[in-house]
């Protein structure tokens, strides 16, 4: 369900076809129809992960039309990333033609130009605003905001004989510390098979060992060259936590802190051409602790097997020391002896001991 009040800031012309992105049906009517030489111009409302995906997409089938990417915030992928790796993704999109358009939005909801002095005039408008859960069908738990169904790691509702499982259901958040709504595939699927082996566990009369270990938010995004990671908090979401959290801003705000490290994934002798590339790491962490709180990781080069690593150390509550000193492989043909991670953590802790 899409919320069209808050798209304010003009009107469509009449002649516009307005579709959304959200399923695989509508992902290949949007391919078919990007085929289509009358179309001349493009809005994508949303600069979350389906509206940068989807502004990519047409970008790759045409170069020869105009996209305009609206985002409501001021900066795109806000949710997943900090500004500062949000610009990487936007510095992408501009390289290719794609208009970013900040702090602004499109009334899809009307389209009769009398209503507004601003009329857009577009062949296609994509709308990616995001959803809320399909959670009106049975009397059970909800959890605040996104009203979604509240879950146990089970897949199961209040009601014990109710389950909900994906983007309608809850997910516990170990880093947040909180049932959160995340819709991601990830966790889609994994709610499903673990629900599933629950209710067989349970008709057979056995003791259930499926259970759902809660999420740390792992997900990646390719902007053309760029590959943008993140994986629990970003620095102003774990500041705001803090703050709730305590009551004493100053004090908690000076406690969570983040570094960046920037190098090449390999040994420095080796070139672009043979998988070298630049990499940018930010890590955000409690200092008094040294606690890890989340990852975002910025390269051209596929390292998001990586996220995984730092999904688990997240899920475990680890700190700076019991990463830093993991026992992980050297190859020159991959990584460096001192690897950017291992450099990273290194400055996290530098940072506590000054």
């Amino acid at each position: 369900t899409i919320d069209n009040s808050d798209l304010n800031s003009g009107t469509l012309n009449s002649k516009t076809e307005i579709l959304t992105a959200k399923t695989l049906h509508e992902g290949k009517k949007l391919f078919e129809i990007s085929r289509n030489p009358s179309l001349k111009k493009i809005a994508v409302i949303g600069g979350g992960y389906i509206g940068v995906e989807a502004a990519c997409a047409f970008r790759e089938a045409r170069d020869d039309i105009k996209i305009d990417l609206y985002q409501r915030s001021d900066s795109i992928l806000n949710t997943y990333f900090d500004k500062e790796f949000s610009a990487l993704g936007q510095e992408e999109l501009e390289k290719h033609n794609i208009n970013v358009i900040l702090n602004s939005t499109l009334d899809s909801s009307s389209k009769n130009p009398k209503e507004s002095n601003t009329v857009f005039d577009y062949d296609l408008v994509v709308e990616a605003v995001g959803f809320r859960p399909n959670s009106s069908l049975a009397n059970v738990e909800r959890i605040e905001r996104s009203n979604a169904y509240k879950v146990n790691p089970y897949g199961q509702t209040s009601d014990s004989d109710i389950y909900a499982i994906g983007d309608c259901a809850s997910v516990y958040n170990n880093v947040l510390e909180k049932d959160v709504n995340m819709p991601l595939g990830s966790y889609a699927t994994h709610s499903a098979i673990i629900a599933a082996h629950h209710i067989g566990d349970t008709l057979l009369g056995s003791q259930p060992k499926h259970k759902h270990n809660g999420s740390q938010g792992a997900s990646s995004v390719k902007v053309f060259d760029t590959i943008l990671s993140s994986v629990g908090m970003t620095y102003s979401i774990a500041k705001e936590k803090a703050k709730e959290k305590s009551g004493a801003k100053d004090k908690f705000d000076k406690n969570v802190q983040f570094v960046d490290f920037s190098n090449v994934i390999k040994p420095k002798y080796l070139t672009a051409e043979q998988g070298n590339a630049p990499i940018t790491v930010r890590c955000v962490f409690e200092k008094s602790t040294l606690k890890l709180l989340g990852f975002q990781i910025a390269c051209s080069q596929d390292i998001t097997p990586i996220i995984h690593l730092l999904s688990l150390a997240l899920q475990n509550k680890m700190t700076a020391y019991d990463l830093r000193y993991l026992d992980m492989f050297f190859l020159p043909q991959l990584n460096q002896v001192y690897n950017f991670l291992q450099r990273t953590l290194s400055l996290v802790i530098k940072n506590n001991e000054a």
